[in-house]
């Protein structure tokens, strides 16, 4: 009779610890979201989607652009057959400037 007591305690112990080591069905769904490769490609295709619906709507908003350019010349003449319209010598200068320029969409179809 004591072999069968041991034999079953053991039966026991073996069925509490399944019991506490089984998972519930919120852990169960939990565990399938974060190693499910259907559930995650779900998620990443709405968050993708999502993310398309922002930049569409970005089309709407206004654009700004700005420019700066500047630039350097030197030029040299020598041997002018025009001396009073191009003198001998050289001539630089420099040029500078800027552009800024704004626009917004007032009607886009596609949107």
């Amino acid at each position: 009779m004591s072999k069968f007591i041991q034999v079953l305690r053991i039966l026991t112990l073996v069925t509490i610890t399944q019991q506490v080591s089984s998972l519930n069905l919120i852990q169960a769904l939990e565990l399938a979201e974060q190693s499910d490769p259907e559930i995650l490609a779900a998620e990443f295709d709405h968050q993708a989607t999502l993310e398309t619906r922002a930049q569409s709507q970005s089309a709407l908003l206004p654009t700004i652009q700005l420019s700066v350019y500047t630039s350097h010349e030197k030029q040299e003449t020598k041997n002018s057959s025009q001396p009073a319209v191009t003198p001998n010598g050289s001539i630089s200068f420099d040029t500078d400037g800027y552009s800024l320029s704004l626009s917004q969409s007032i009607y886009s179809h596609g949107l």
